[in-house]
């Protein structure tokens, strides 16, 4: 019997060799994969995967198995390629599997500002890797003129939302594509936002008929296009949108829910009282970076099903783009918070659980390994 660790091998060795043949015009190799443990894996409710780099200096990365309770590594699922291969964070589907947006590209031709990336030198692929029943498929195929950063499947695998943009513009024209597996059919959310915009990876809700996520506005004109050599100005702070996940929605008619004065939103997920979501606020941040929301106060916000506030508890100081993932077994919440570097005190990832009143920490790992700790339930 072919074991799981080869199949994925497979699937991800056709990946990146086409990514790097297509791409960067050099012969692949699987030097780093393939090479996962061979102990029997389960999953449960007392466990959390999650991308990590197990031991500082060393640019491996893994695809590990963590205990809920203790915080520590059980299992080394999956070793993953490393640059110019760029592999998301995991989602899950409720038949275990692990969903990772595989991509490389686009290709620079300058050094000047934005690069000059080249149109069409992109690749990307969604696998499908399931550790339990030991199979790996490839879900989507991206064109080369499109570049994917996120995969997030809903619940019982039928759709996927991505992220997507022109692989020489995705800085400017990223939305979220939602495809229906089963009828092959897509649609796109957020196509219609101005450019230099900026949006979170989108959470299901329970049922599947909406998506959550961050969404920061552009400063520019709400018809503006996108114009190439030129770099984004930074976006408005984020406000929670709550959208139809079934068709294409325009901007105007989505839900909108603010943050609190001088804070922003960086992520967000449907929870058993509405929302919860991550607020990162320029209260509080060192100075002379006063008015960075990334490096201030930082807090796990609960709203209800109409976007008031029902909660609003402190994390550590200097959320720099934390996540938020809820079980839909158990109903608990994980939140990821990678603290942000340059606060002149030592920095750390940190794992919580949220059970809908009160946060407990689960782990504190390194804040100086690439990729941070981001905890999906598993």
């Amino acid at each position: 019997m072919e074991s799981s660790a080869y199949r994925f091998a497979v699937v991800l060795a056709a990946v990146v060799a086409g990514a790097l043949a297509g791409t960067y015009g050099v012969q692949a190799h699987q030097s780093r994969l393939g090479t996962g443990t061979s102990a029997t894996i389960t999953r449960t409710a007392r466990a959390f995967v999650s991308r990590w780099q197990p031991r500082a200096g060393e640019n491996q990365i893994v695809l590990e198995q963590f205990s809920l309770r203790t915080g520590e590594p059980v299992a080394d699922l999956e070793r993953l390629p490393d640059w110019p291969v760029s592999v998301s964070d995991p989602g899950v589907s409720r038949d275990a599997s692990l969903w990772m947006a595989v991509s490389t590209g686009p290709r620079y031709r300058s050094n000047a500002a934005g690069g000059d990336p080249a149109p069409d030198s992109c690749t990307g692929t969604v696998v499908r890797f399931n550790p339990a029943r030991r199979a790996t498929v490839t879900a989507v195929r991206i064109p080369r003129s499109d570049l994917v950063t996120d995969a997030v499947p809903r619940d019982d695998g039928r759709q996927l939302a991505t992220l997507e943009g022109g692989c020489a513009s995705s800085f400017f024209n990223q939305h979220i594509v939602i495809r229906d597996l089963r009828a092959h059919r897509r649609w796109s959310i957020a196509a219609d936002a101005a450019p230099c915009h900026a949006l979170s990876r989108p959470a299901w809700s329970p049922d599947g008929s909406e998506l959550v996520f961050a969404y920061g506005a552009s400063t520019l004109p709400p018809h503006s296009k996108y114009v190439p050599d030129t770099i984004c100005t930074e976006p408005r702070q984020s406000d929670l949108a709550v959208v139809a996940a079934g068709r294409p929605t325009r901007i105007s008619a989505w839900t909108l829910i603010p943050p609190s004065t001088g804070c922003s939103f960086q992520s967000a997920a449907f929870d058993s009282q509405g929302i919860v979501a991550i607020e990162g606020c320029s209260r509080g941040a060192p100075r002379p970076s006063a008015g960075d929301t990334d490096l201030g106060d930082a807090y796990l916000v609960q709203l209800d099903e109409r976007g008031r506030v029902v909660r609003r508890l402190a994390l550590k100081r200097g959320s720099d783009i934390g996540t938020v993932a809820t079980d839909p077994r158990s109903g608990i919440v994980l939140v990821s918070e990678n603290q942000a570097g340059n606060q002149g005190t030592a920095t750390f990832d940190w794992i919580w659980i949220f059970d809908g009143h009160r946060l407990r920490v689960v782990g504190r790992y390194r804040g100086d390994a690439s990729p941070a700790i981001t905890a999906e339930p598993w």
